[in-house]
């Protein structure tokens, strides 16, 4: 340690230090008290920015320090990977897609991945807003409490079966909807849920091994390819098809990467990823891990900032006269023009994960040329981080150390010096906890106040992180902040005002991989306008 000029972290102080199940039973029991936040606080408050614990026998280097956070990001990226962490947890449902690999796997995954989004593309909302006025049609105005989050999952449910298989589940049409939405909604939540449990038991998730609960999380797993494999199965049957009428001479004549003609109907994530390879278990690692984290992550997301205006009419009176002053139709262009609505979304949107530091917003989103009409679903790569500034879906990212390095900050007494980090060390970046740092965001840190975002006086850098940066960026940045903005727009711009109808007033935490409110997001709408 001293030949690294580096000095220990502030330890946690167990009361069993060998396998910390101090620490585990404290974090189940405020987990299920739904303050989890809290308690995280009151850690960090107590050891400073960056400390050492045990969990189940395993290291883990708790940070929420800013230099430390763009580090393991950009500097050391090379050196803490995910696999460590994610792939046994995740190995009966994702496989080894791109959200649990590393090295070779990892760049192979991302080779086919990332081209299908290799265009540069304005966000079109015609296909996204299609969908969402089918939503708020369900949506009462005339002050009868409703609950959003449902209402927006399967909003989100509809547009990513479009983007992702070319034919969207329409669960928010009446009787018209083309799964059992609400076996699979079930299916997939407990195949989270279980991915949670596993991975809260560090490097032992053996434990869960042939208990009731592992039995039904396999089953869940089941449920949940079993939907998908049939999309896979046709698209792979379509394929075979095509190439088979295709003459000799016009299929020598096609680009790898040219559509037939009579295939041009059906673009989608899948169709993209069947033209790239025909390896089934593949083809289905990367769809669950790109649906994985964006089933519900937005609608979260936007759940949340619902659940934060419902309690701050002012902000909602404010906005909705920006939006009504605007002239012609909501369009990309209109939506970041609108001031207001930015710092809505900015301090809507901050625990997530770094941008590059040239930025904290990248300009280009990039897209396939081929899917025009539906890139306003591109958001599955990030989204288990994005989320609110104060209400995160997703608030922390876990990296395992694969090369014993340093990062800059957490050592000695007053946590200035680096500290050594040991290979197969787990480090959690705490974005959750840095996004409330008075030191950072001022007194009013865990006020929901957008005005800090236009006073002038912020300059966040990395403290800001709403994507992810270094290798694993997110390509669909610009696309993500369109769909929120234009979600809330429409809102604002059919109703005169939200009304909080949940009893309780402070937002109590659910954990079911992602962070959502345990009480839903019970609202009253009033004054419904004509939509555009």
């Amino acid at each position: 340690m001293k030949r690294h000029m580096c000095s220990r972290p502030r330890q946690y102080h167990h009361k069993d230090p060998i396998f910390g199940l101090d620490l585990y039973r404290r974090t189940v029991a405020s987990r299920s008290k739904g303050d989890y936040r809290n308690t995280l606080q009151g850690f960090f408050r107590h050891y400073g920015k960056t400390f050492e614990a045990h969990v189940f026998g395993q290291t883990v280097i708790y940070t929420s320090e800013v230099q430390n956070i763009q580090a393991i990001n950009t500097t050391e990226f090379e050196n803490f990977g995910v696999e460590g962490i994610r792939k046994q947890t995740n190995a009966s449902w994702i496989g080894e897609g791109i959200f649990v690999s590393d090295g070779e796997l990892w760049k192979h995954a991302r080779k086919i991945v990332m081209p299908i989004f290799a265009r540069k593309q304005v966000a079109d909302l015609e296909g996204f807003g299609k969908h969402l006025e089918r939503m708020m049609m369900l949506v009462p105005g005339n002050g009868k409490t409703v609950d959003l989050r449902p209402l927006l999952r399967r909003l989100f449910l509809d547009t990513s079966t479009d983007f992702l298989f070319g034919e969207s589940a329409d669960t928010l049409l009446p009787h018209s909807s083309k799964l059992d939405a609400e076996k699979f909604l079930a299916s997939f939540d407990k195949a989270m849920l279980g991915v949670d449990r596993r991975m809260s038991l560090r490097g032992l998730p053996f434990l869960w091994s042939g208990t009731t609960r592992d039995r039904e999380w396999k089953e869940a797993c089941a449920a949940t390819h079993a939907v998908i494999d049939k999309y896979i199965e046709r698209a792979l049957s379509e394929k075979v098809d095509s190439e088979a009428k295709l003459s000799p001479q016009r299929s020598s004549d096609m680009t790898d990467n040219a559509i037939p003609v009579d295939q041009k109907r059906i673009v989608s994530f899948l169709h993209e990823l069947v033209k790239e390879t025909k390896d089934h278990q593949f083809i289905r690692d990367q769809i669950i891990s790109l649906f994985f984290p964006a089933r519900d992550a937005i609608a979260i997301a936007i759940s949340d900032l619902f659940f934060q205006l419902a309690r701050n009419p002012r902000v909602w009176t404010e906005l909705r006269a920006e939006v009504l002053s605007q002239n012609g139709p909501m369009t990309f262009e209109n939506l970041k023009s609108m001031k207001y609505l930015q710092a809505v979304l900015n301090e809507s949107k901050q625990s997530t994960l770094p941008t590059q530091t040239k930025s904290p917003l990248h300009p280009a989103t990039l897209f396939h040329p081929q899917l025009s009409n539906t890139v306003c679903t591109l958001r599955f790569y990030f989204l288990t981080h994005i989320g609110l500034r104060l209400l995160a879906p997703s608030s922390v990212s876990r990296r395992t150390c694969t090369h014993t390095t340093t990062l800059p900050r957490g050592g000695g007494p007053d946590g200035s010096s680096p500290i050594l980090v040991l290979t197969g060390t787990h480090v959690d970046s705490h974005f959750g906890i840095m996004q409330r740092d008075t030191n950072i965001w001022g007194p009013d840190a865990e006020v929901f106040r957008p005005e800090r975002w236009i006073e002038g006086h912020l300059r966040p850098g990395w403290t800001y992180v709403p994507f992810l940066g270094g290798g694993r960026i997110c390509p669909a940045q610009q696309m993500v902040l369109c769909q929120m903005g234009f979600v809330l727009a429409r809102f604002v711009e059919r109703f005169e005002r939200i009304v909080n109808r949940d009893p309780v007033e402070d937002f109590v935490e659910e954990y079911m991989f992602t962070v959502q409110s345990r009480n839903g997001v019970k609202v009253g709408f009033v004054g419904a306008e004509k939509l555009r």
